[in-house]
């Protein structure tokens, strides 16, 4: 009789349990909320740094790695105005392209570029994104305004483009010469840099 009695839940009993699972309902849906929110934030804070514009970041460490699957990529870390890292990448497709417009101990504008989560194995920061620097990306130099001018009706742009913005590089004064032909002698160390064969380097 008293196990019989034991086997009836109270009504008491039953508002109770009820109740416990009304509460872990809404604690899962809460929980379920938050998440689904913080997701929506960080993915507009991620679109919101990828279209704003990285004022003045300064290179102070690069190096080459090379991956057997992925090649040999272009690899720094970045410093802002208030001295937090990122890690940023330049593709095996692009280095070409970044070579000649990324140094150590230079600070560049950077519009437009990509990021992504940072994972792996070795990590270079405790910043949780990475920049990925995409032929897409836009960095402002003394050199790659005027190049683009230069080079504007060249045949292989990209390689005009390299070549423009080594020599301008390399030259003190920064300059190019105007239009897309000719008009060398305006600057005088563009005009006489050579390439191995001694003919003229720069485009």
């Amino acid at each position: 009789m008293e196990n019989a009695m034991r086997d009836v839940q109270r009504p008491e009993d039953k508002i109770g349990v009820s109740s416990i699972a009304i509460y872990v309902a809404r604690s899962v849906m809460i929980i379920v909320f938050l998440q689904a929110h913080m997701e929506t934030k960080m993915s507009v804070l991620v679109t919101a740094i990828r279209r704003t514009p990285m004022a003045n970041p300064n290179v102070i460490r690069l190096w080459k790695q090379y991956y057997g699957v992925l090649g040999e990529t272009m690899e720094m870390v970045l410093a802002d105005s208030r001295g937090d890292l990122i890690h940023g990448t330049v593709k095996k497709e692009s280095v070409s392209q970044f070579k000649t417009l990324i140094s150590q101990g230079e600070s560049k504008l950077m519009v437009n570029f990509t990021v992504t989560h940072s994972g792996g194995s070795f990590c270079t920061t405790k910043h949780p994104y990475r920049i990925v620097f995409l032929p897409t990306i836009q960095i402002e130099t003394p050199c790659n305004g005027k190049c683009n001018v230069r080079c504007s009706k060249a045949g292989r742009q990209d390689r005009c483009l390299q070549y423009c913005n080594i020599c301008c590089e390399k030259c003190d004064d920064h300059c190019v010469p105007s239009g897309t032909y000719g008009n060398r002698d305006e600057c005088p160390c563009y005009r006489d840099m050579k390439n191995s064969k001694g003919q003229p380097k720069c485009p």
